[in-house]
């Protein structure tokens, strides 16, 4: 089981299951010292979003206990699918659980979902590591090494300003007809097919800065492509960024977090297909009430900013995820989707190989005898937050100099006031429909939450309000 260790599937299992005492070294981590258990879970609710009710797998250390109830909770009011999630507090894995509802059969901790924009702290991470190596520097023009990328209005760009979602393009405007939208340039699949096309394109495109009227504005799906073609020019062997996080994060690790995995190779591993509420659950039960102000505030918020005319996030950037208001996951939920390089928006993992790399992060760059970066270079990707108004979310966001978030800052209107209240000291990044991928550096714990149930919150949600929450009281 890569997620764990250098341990085979029928293996792990056994040790998990089997009652022992002390701790079970599997693969260089110290892994739960109790059994598993099954939990089943009954449905409070007579109506909710996704399945009712369902089954929980897995184990947590003594202490923790509210953080199972909590995960526990979020299937009895109807609120997931498939989900995982997994805690690790020093180099000690404490929390283990997987749970499937009827409606997700044969959803298990190894399954593997898409996270999102959880996979921007893995392009942070490969950076990082390039500026541990000494192949970067923060404050290097984006130019310096990738000339190309210095022509209208981004000759200025910096790594640093990169990482921070200031790098100019979070779309692509057209050069010859930059005032009008309609003529925006539209990533389709055969940019993901021909890595120079892609690149090219960004390279061209003119910086949006003075048409947004911000400097910042969340790059939601392009910002890995520019770590990307850093990556390839500053890597000795040309690498690109998926083929880096394979070679020297998760196979280094013993984790499945993949940007990009082959189609042969896509048989060897169970996908959970990421779900979105319906449209008439939707309506009826979360955007008319929310519009209404009986709501909530936050999906409220997430409406009226899509239907804002101006609204940098209503700008289309690729084909394949459609427009507002009919966004939608379902290429990602395919071979192809699988095959192609979206860092940003576009990798699958589980929850036990996020947890994992976090870790490494709240670890000093280390875990389990592995190192990925310096302690110096772990601690400067997580320093220098500037705090900025963000065009595309329309509140100021805190980011740090090697792209890490502080959630905290966000307004209740963004995230749930318990959530960001419970985030104190975290760092990390969320996805679309719910993941979570943070860590706290001075507690040096590190959490993941992966469900395969998409709910309507811009970052986290009450499933992870309620997990936090319930995190805070342990630690």
């Amino acid at each position: 089981v890569g997620s764990v260790g250098r341990v085979g599937r029928a293996e792990y299992h056994k040790r998990l299951a089997a009652p022992r005492s002390g701790w079970a070294d599997l693969g260089g981590v110290r892994c739960l010292s109790v059994p598993a258990s099954f939990s089943q879970i009954e449905s409070k609710v007579r109506f909710g979003p996704f399945g009712a009710g369902g089954r929980v797998l897995g184990a947590v250390e003594k202490g923790w206990e509210p953080v199972r109830e909590a995960f526990e909770e979020n299937f009895a009011l109807n609120l997931e699918l498939g989900a995982q999630l997994a805690i690790y507090k020093g180099e000690e894995l404490m929390v283990d659980l997987a749970g499937h509802s009827p409606a997700q059969p044969g959803y298990t901790t190894e399954t593997l979902q898409c996270v999102f924009s959880c996979g921007k702290n893995v392009e942070a991470i490969v950076v990082a590591m390039l500026v541990s190596r000494g192949a970067v520097s923060y404050n290097d023009l984006v130019c310096k090494h990738w000339p190309e990328f210095a022509q209208n209005g981004k000759e200025s760009i910096t790594i640093a300003d990169v990482m921070r979602h200031e790098g100019g393009v979070p779309f692509l405007l057209d050069p010859a007809a930059m005032d009008d939208k309609s003529k925006d340039i539209i990533l389709s699949q055969a940019h993901l097919d021909d890595v120079d096309l892609l690149e090219a394109a960004f390279a061209a495109a003119p910086c949006v800065h003075d048409c947004v009227g911000h400097r910042r504005t969340y790059h939601s799906v392009s910002r890995g492509w520019l770590v990307s073609a850093i990556v390839r020019r500053v890597d000795p062997r040309g690498r690109t960024l998926g083929q880096f996080i394979r070679q020297d994060i998760s196979d280094v690790l013993g984790i499945s977090y993949f940007c990009g995995i082959s189609a042969a190779e896509q048989a060897n591993f169970a996908f959970a297909d990421l779900t979105q509420i319906s449209k008439p659950y939707t309506f009826a039960f979360e955007a008319l009430p929310a519009l209404l102000g009986v709501g909530c505030p936050i999906v409220a918020t997430a409406i009226k900013r899509m239907m804002q005319k101006n609204n940098p996030a209503a700008r289309v950037v690729c084909d394949w995820m459609g427009k507002i208001p009919d966004i939608h996951p379902r290429f990602l939920n395919t071979v192809a989707g699988r095959e192609a390089e979206i860092s940003s928006a576009g990798m699958p993992t589980n929850a036990r190989s996020m947890a994992k790399l976090n870790a490494c992060m709240a670890n000093g760059g280390a875990l389990g005898g592995v190192r990925l970066m310096s302690e110096a270079a772990c601690e400067e990707s997580m320093s220098e937050f500037t705090v900025a108004h963000d065009a595309f979310f329309g509140c100021e966001t805190s980011v740090s100099v090697g792209g890490f978030g502080d959630l905290t800052i966000l307004k209740e209107n963004m995230v749930h006031r318990e959530l960001t209240q419970a985030l104190d000291g975290f760092l990390g990044w969320g996805g679309w429909g719910g993941s979570l991928s943070l860590w706290h550096p001075e507690k040096r714990i590190a959490v993941s939450y992966v469900p395969n149930a998409m709910e309507n919150s811009i970052l986290g949600g009450p499933r992870t309000a309620r997990i936090f929450s319930a995190l805070r009281t342990v630690i």
